[in-house]
């Protein structure tokens, strides 16, 4: 587990259960050093103390009893491995804190020296493994969020210039149009409002899937519908204006795609 001697913190009311223990962990070969309690108040203040390496827990104690006692030790220290020490009238208990994290369950009596170290050490492992695996997807998640980002803020620009010039035309304030000519035109504003859905959609199930609130791309994916009366400005502009957006996009998406080039790249190392 580790090449100095192995905190371990014992909650376990009865003196008698609690030698047995003791015996059991010089069974085992292992360098150890035990930390006692027989409540779980004075557990949780010994765990505040010290960080133990495991914690052999007995969940029905004289202040705490049944999964409860399990959820107390997990609140105040999700981090560190719980093996749970059963009776044998209570191993469906046991199991039950297995499901909720506890790290394995032993039945009080029918364990030796080499089955506790074992159960030490694997509680050890897989909680390091389990701790390593949840911070990998935070990572993720962190870099999923920073990916919504840039699209959100590099897709609605240019999005809303379409959406808006298109309408610009369909509503001929930069004159008239004939009817193929308009006929084309909505052809396009279907199309722009069909990828608009597309991204919304996408971001909206990115977000929910990684818990975050997805108000603001919401907002800006509306905004295409409340900011048309801008449009006669921006067509006024004129055809110069026109290349300037042009470029401005193109520099947009070469800033996408070297910045999520560059956060893959990160991810990978």
């Amino acid at each position: 587990m580790s090449n100095g001697p192995t905190h371990v913190l014992l909650i376990e009311d009865n003196q008698g259960d609690a030698d047995l223990v003791r015996l059991r962990l010089v069974e085992s070969a292992s360098d150890v050093e035990v930390s006692y309690a027989d409540r779980l108040s004075t557990g949780l203040a010994a765990l505040a103390a010290k960080s133990p390496a495991v914690v052999l827990l007995d969940l029905n104690l004289p202040d705490s009893r049944g999964a409860d006692t399990f959820r107390e030790v997990l609140d105040r220290a999700p981090r560190v491995p719980v093996v749970v020490l059963s009776g044998r009238d209570d191993e469906e208990l046991a199991i039950t804190a297995i499901h909720h994290g506890a790290q394995d369950y032993l039945v009080k009596g029918q364990f030796d020296g080499q089955q506790l170290g074992r159960a030490m050490r694997y509680a050890v492992e897989r909680k390091a493994l389990q701790t390593a695996l949840d911070m990998n997807r935070s990572q993720q998640l962190q870099f999923g969020d920073q990916f919504l980002s840039h699209i959100s803020h590099e897709l609605d620009a240019p999005l809303i210039c379409a959406h808006q010039s298109v309408t610009v035309l369909l509503d001929e304030l930069a004159g008239l149009i004939a009817s193929e000519q308009r006929d084309h035109l909505e052809t396009i504003l279907r199309s722009v409002n069909q990828l608009r859905d597309v991204i919304g959609d996408l971001i909206e199930t990115a977000c929910s899937k990684s818990g975050n609130a997805s108000n603001g791309t919401g907002a800006r994916i509306r905004a295409m519908d409340s900011t048309h009366s801008v449009n006669i400005r921006y067509w006024r502009e004129g055809m110069e204006h026109s290349r300037e957006g042009a470029a401005q996009y193109q520099r947009r998406k070469d800033r996408l795609r070297e910045s999520v080039a560059g956060q893959l790249a990160e991810t990978d190392s």
